[in-house]
């Protein structure tokens, strides 16, 4: 799905391939009610204009969830009103070791659980899609990741997006005009780069026009032409990977 995993199937595994780009319906998740948004904003005590940063993925090592958190940290000393709302969480991995060790930071952290970070757990489509909507911005700290499909997601539902400065979202993100995309497991960085999300309202706007411009080129229908096109050219006689 990226030009990092045909390297890596490449230097691992002396296998070459094709890339075809995973895709999103941008129809997925329409605009809820504003109702709606109120209401999910209210569930977690953000109703009344407090920043709400969504990561999605659960409280996982991959997800780099322990940055965010310190992240946040900064931000709440800094004076920021701010709140994590994480959604998901299921996973094939065992990770609860990482997960009760990274929930044990937060009141080191001055973080309150339920208040500061608040764990919404796995939830079903329409909540999803609410959340996308009513979310100010996402924080999608990971450490690694195959391409990222949250991050399309929340472009398309005007969502503005921090990530990581990993080599898969140097594919398809330009650092200051789709995604903020700070270094890796840089706390401080990560720090900076959602405070300029909260106080910036320009720069919310530039990164959700640059986001919404980027959506087309991965939806599901060009998927299947490139899979379209690599299919026919097997059939005209070229090698298979």
């Amino acid at each position: 799905v990226s030009e990092q995993w045909r390297r890596i199937l490449r230097d691992e595994y002396d296998r070459t391939a094709d890339v075809v780009p995973n895709g999103i319906d941008p129809t997925r998740f329409p605009p809820p009610s504003q109702e709606v948004r109120t209401a999910l904003r209210g569930r977690i005590g953000a109703a009344r204009g407090r920043f709400v940063f969504l990561a999605v993925g659960g409280v996982e090592p991959r997800k780099g969830s322990v940055h965010a958190f310190r992240a946040l940290a900064r931000l709440r000393r800094e004076g920021i009103d701010a709140v994590l709302a994480v959604v998901g969480g299921h996973s094939f991995q065992d990770y609860t070791a990482y997960r009760d060790a990274a929930l044990a930071l937060l009141p080191e952290l001055g973080l309150t659980l339920g208040e500061d970070v608040v764990l919404l757990g796995t939830v079903g489509e329409a909540e999803l899609g609410g959340w996308y909507h009513a979310a100010d911005a996402l924080a999608f700290p990971s450490e690694k990741e195959g391409w990222g499909l949250a991050v399309l997601e929340a472009m398309a539902a005007g969502l503005p997006v921090v990530a990581s400065d990993l080599p898969v979202f140097r594919e398809y993100l330009v650092d200051g005009e789709s995604a903020l995309l700070p270094p890796v497991a840089d706390d401080a960085a990560l720090a900076r780069a959602m405070r300029a999300l909260v106080v910036d309202a320009s720069l919310r706007e530039r990164l959700r026009t640059g986001g919404l411009a980027l959506v087309p080129r991965f939806s599901w229908a060009a998927s299947a032409r490139r899979h379209r096109k690599i299919y026919a050219e097997l059939r005209a006689g070229r090698p298979a990977a």
